[in-house]
């Protein structure tokens, strides 16, 4: 689970101007490695009040959502859809999000 914490330094590093829009030393996003949490719901939340755009794809051009179905990550999925994320959003290969949650035998819920 993400630590209040861990979200109040997110928040204070956002009030103080942080773009929540850029790349990782990894190629990763704030909001992909978001979506890789086990209960990504308030982190989510907070990178998006704080300006991060939803489709904004990491390095691989995987977007949060793609980076969520990868891993079958139900709850990251469930936020970002209610957020307004594409869901038929493509990568460089020309996949989408449904098509990694089917070879990556995810539940049927994601």
């Amino acid at each position: 689970l993400v630590r209040t914490n861990q979200v109040q330094k997110v928040n204070k590093w956002l009030e103080k101007g942080l773009d929540p829009n850029f790349h990782s030393d990894l190629g990763e996003t704030p909001l992909t490695v978001a979506a890789s949490l086990a209960d990504p719901s308030q982190m989510i939340m907070s990178l998006y009040n704080g300006g991060a755009h939803l489709d904004f794809r990491s390095r691989d051009t995987l977007t949060p959502m793609h980076k969520a179905a990868i891993i079958g990550n139900e709850k990251a999925i469930k936020v970002l859809l209610e957020l307004g994320a594409f869901a038929e959003v493509k990568d460089s290969r020309l996949l989408t999000p449904l098509y990694y949650a089917i070879i990556n035998s995810s539940s049927v819920q994601c």
